[in-house]
């Protein structure tokens, strides 16, 4: 789970991300939910993007994530991982550790559209 503003962002092994609204953390919202890969693992986010690496799908999944109420899927990383368990974003680059003691860099586009290559190490 990570903040951003009013909203946390919760990942579900069932294969989502659950977006609540704590604007008031007496009364938090479930504010939407976006299917991702099979058991996601964490999530980073970096300004109106959300990294999420998910390990039972050997992905990492880009989201825009700039309306809250409705995140969207932008690009899926499938080379280069290999059970991933954690994501870091700096700069225009996302740093994955894997669960084979392997570190995956990949490099973010944000040209009007998020892609991400592939992977440099």
């Amino acid at each position: 789970m990570t903040i951003s503003g009013n909203y946390a962002y919760v990942l579900n092994f069932n294969g989502t991300m659950e977006v609540i609204d704590i604007s008031n953390p007496l009364a938090p919202n479930n504010a939407a939910s976006v299917a991702t890969g099979s058991n996601p693992y964490t999530i980073y986010i970096s300004g109106i993007y959300a990294c999420v690496v998910c390990a039972g799908s050997n992905t990492m999944q880009v989201f825009n994530i700039s309306n809250p109420l409705a995140p969207t899927l932008m690009s899926t990383l499938t080379d280069g991982l290999s059970f991933p368990q954690s994501v870091i974003v700096s700069g225009n680059f996302a740093y994955i550790c894997n669960d084979n003691n392997s570190l995956t860099v990949a490099q973010l586009f944000c040209n009007n559209e998020v892609s991400v290559d592939v992977p440099i190490r």
